[in-house]
C-alpha cells in the first residue's frame, strides 16, 4: 500500500490496520516535519508484523520502533487498544524524523518526550500526580537521569513515569518558548541555553517548581 509519503507493508489480516495507520500518518506528518525542520523527499517505509519482537529481535511487548529508515509496528491483538496502537505509528514517525534531522542524538528523556509531545500523546497529568502523591506529602520529583533510567526499567510504573514527565516537560518547553524551540535544539543542534536563553538545570527546576506548587494545593 502506497500513499503520497508512505509505503506500508503488512502481514495478511492487517490490511485494515495498515490503512488506518497510513491515513493517520498522511494527515499528521506535515506538523511533525515542520516541527523538526524536515523535508520529506522520498516515501518512508512502514512495516507491520504479527509479532514485532520476534521479527526484529526486540523485547517482548514492544509495540513499535522507529529507526533512521523505517517505522516498524506490531499488529494489534484482540485485546489491544486499537486507537492507541494506531497512534504508536505517529510516535515512531517522530523518532524516524528526529533521527534523520538531529545534529546530536540528545538524551533519551528528550527524544521520547519530543516523540510523545509531537504525536499528540495524552497529557500525562494523572500519572504525574500519582507519582508525586505517593507516600506522606509530596514525593520528590524524578531527576532527568531518573527519567533516562526509567525508560529501560522492567517496572511498568517506572517506565510510565518516565514517559509522563518527559512528554510533559517537552510540552512545557513548547508552551513557554514556542514551537520553534524544538527545531532549534534538534535540527539546528543548539543547546538549551542557546536555544531558550536558559540552561537545562534551571529550566527543569522551573518546570518542577510549577508542578510542586500545583500538587501541593
Amino acid at each position: 500500500m502506497e500513499t503520497r509519503r508512505f509505503a506500508v507493508r503488512c502481514a495478511d489480516g492487517a490490511e485494515g490496520f495498515a490503512a488506518d495507520v497510513a491515513g493517520l500518518l498522511e494527515r499528521e506528518c506535515d506538523a511533525v516535519f515542520d516541527a523538526l525542520g524536515y523535508r520529506c523527499d522520498c516515501r518512508i517505509d512502514v512495516e507491520i508484523f504479527p509479532d514485532l519482537a520476534e521479527a526484529i529481535g526486540a523485547p517482548i511487548g514492544l509495540n513499535g520502533f522507529g529507526g533512521n529508515d523505517r517505522i516498524q509496528l506490531n499488529m494489534p491483538g484482540i485485546a489491544a487498544d486499537y486507537d492507541y496502537m494506531v497512534r504508536v505509528s505517529l510516535h515512531e514517525l517522530v523518532h524516524v524524523v528526529y533521527n534523520r534531522t538531529a545534529a546530536m542524538p540528545g538524551e533519551k528523556w528528550f527524544r521520547e518526550g519530543v516523540a510523545e509531545c509531537l504525536s499528540g500523546g495524552p497529557r500525562p497529568r494523572e500519572q504525574i500526580e500519582r507519582y508525586l502523591r505517593q507516600g506522606i506529602g509530596l514525593r520528590p520529583p524524578p531527576t532527568l537521569r531518573d527519567l533516562d533510567k526509567g525508560f529501560g526499567s522492567a517496572d511498568r510504573d517506572s517506565k510510565e513515569t518516565a514517559y509522563a514527565f518527559s512528554s510533559d516537560f517537552v510540552a512545557y518547553i513548547v508552551a513557554n518558548y514556542g514551537a520553534g524551540s524544538i527545531k532549534a535544539i534538534v535540527g539546528d543542534g543548539m543547546d538549551f541555553g542557546a536555544a531558550l536563553g536558559v540552561e537545562l538545570p534551571a529550566l527543569y527546576a522551573d518546570y518542577l517548581g510549577r508542578l510542586s506548587a500545583k500538587y501541593a494545593e
